[in-house]
């Protein structure tokens, strides 16, 4: 298996987004299409809280780092949505799992 870059030049979306009682921010890089065009698959994902020195601000960088790097090794998104931990309700759990629901949302 090997890992796919990025292009150095990608398009990119961020996203605002609440979970629980918190605001989020993500911007999401993606790969270009078949066609050379933005495409709209993702390749990495940064996920902040805007609480820089923070452990919870930590977590969600190291959260994003772990799934974009799934993303490049050919992980689709939408596995990744159904792998983070969900609820009594089926509703996700952490903000990452909530970032992962709206790109699978946004693919389907």
């Amino acid at each position: 298996m090997t890992r796919e870059i990025l292009p150095g030049r990608r398009a990119s979306d961020t996203i605002k987004f609440g979970h629980g009682p918190r605001s989020y921010y993500a911007t999401v890089g993606f790969y270009d299409g078949s066609d050379g065009r933005p495409g709209d698959r993702p390749g990495e994902v940064f996920l902040s809280t805007g609480k820089t020195g923070t452990e919870l601000q930590a977590l969600m960088r190291d959260s994003a780092i772990a799934a974009s790097l799934a993303l490049q090794f050919g992980c689709p998104a939408e596995l990744l949505a159904r792998a983070f931990s969900r609820d009594g309700q089926g509703r996700p759990e952490t903000a990452i799992g909530r970032l992962f629901q709206i790109l699978a949302e946004d693919a389907g």
